[in-house]
């Protein structure tokens, strides 16, 4: 329905949420985000994507900017203007529930511009010799897993199932390979 394009579409605050799981950032998720709506790639990313903008403005990189502005803008959803027009004219994207997962194609494409601005601050420094260069390199590396380090995923025991229990996952494996029908189908109109 539309409240539930509404309740997943993401805002611009989602961009400064981060998981829960998150080692720095934890504390983003309650105050920005919520279910689904923590899309923040993190600040070294952001801090990389910037300098390639800034300092090499090749057509690659505007590609990638633009791809990026369009991607989050879609993300937005109905809080946003491009996919709310898109969503009135294509009846096709009445299927998709949650539009902030379009935030996992704009954070490959900031990781994509991280890379460019990496490669840009490396190039600034090997003027200075290899040495300077690659300790750059290494010294954003640890920046970056740093900065996205987190707990893990949280993660629950299932309770123990007799072998003489019905479990339709093992028979289904047992089946051994084939088509698979899950039911009900949906209705194409």
């Amino acid at each position: 329905t539309t409240t539930d394009v509404a309740t997943y579409s993401a805002t611009w605050w989602s961009y400064l949420a981060s998981p829960p799981q998150s080692l720095l950032w934890w504390w983003t998720g309650e105050r920005f985000g919520g279910v689904e709506l923590s899309l923040f790639p993190g600040a070294v990313a952001i801090a990389l994507a910037a300098a390639a903008v800034f300092r090499r403005p090749r057509t690659i990189v505007v590609v990638y900017a633009a791809l990026t502005l369009v991607i989050v803008e879609l993300s937005l959803g109905l809080n946003g203007h491009l996919y709310s027009w898109l969503f009135d004219h294509v009846s096709a994207l009445h299927g998709l529930r949650s539009p902030s997962r379009f935030g996992i194609v704009a954070c490959c494409s900031i990781a994509m511009l991280a890379g460019f601005g990496a490669q840009t601050i490396h190039d600034r420094l090997a003027a200075f010799g290899p040495r300077p260069a690659a300790g750059v390199v290494a010294g954003l590396t640890m920046l970056v897993a740093i900065d996205n380090g987190t707990r893990g995923m949280l993660l629950m025991d299932l309770p123990y199932q007799t072998p003489s229990a019905f479990n339709v996952y093992k028979t289904i494996r047992a089946l051994g390979p084939g088509p698979v029908l899950e039911l009900p189908l949906p209705r194409l109109d």
